[in-house]
């Protein structure tokens, strides 16, 4: 094999592993209008089919919080028996850690 035929080898190997871990990124983007599709009961998987996956899952308190972060927007979703109990919008970053960070304490009780 050539020198060249090799760099050209080499090249096309890691342009498709840089996009294969591109494919394996964050969640998809979602509106405000598309969270707000969300209702009491809806399962888990229908909640993900919409918004995507989320940026954390956790289980605290005998409940499951799954958290997103899109747009600069943060948003989580309660569930309990793989339905949701609550979706949350938070207006701040601020209000969305002090959830994240009150599930984190939570957990490791």
């Amino acid at each position: 094999m050539s020198w060249q035929r090799g760099r050209t080898v080499l090249v096309g190997i890691i342009l498709v592993m840089t996009l294969g871990v591109a494919g394996c990124g964050p969640s998809k983007e979602f509106t405000p209008e598309e969270f707000g599709t969300i209702t009491k009961d809806m399962t888990e998987a229908k909640v993900i089919e919409i918004l995507g996956k989320p940026k954390e899952a956790m289980v605290a308190f005998g409940e499951r919080r799954l958290f997103w972060v899109t747009k600069e927007k943060y948003y989580s979703i309660t569930f309990a028996d793989g339905k949701v109990v609550e979706p949350m919008v938070h207006f701040s970053k601020d209000d969305y850690d002090l959830i994240l960070g009150l599930m984190k304490t939570a957990k490791g009780k």
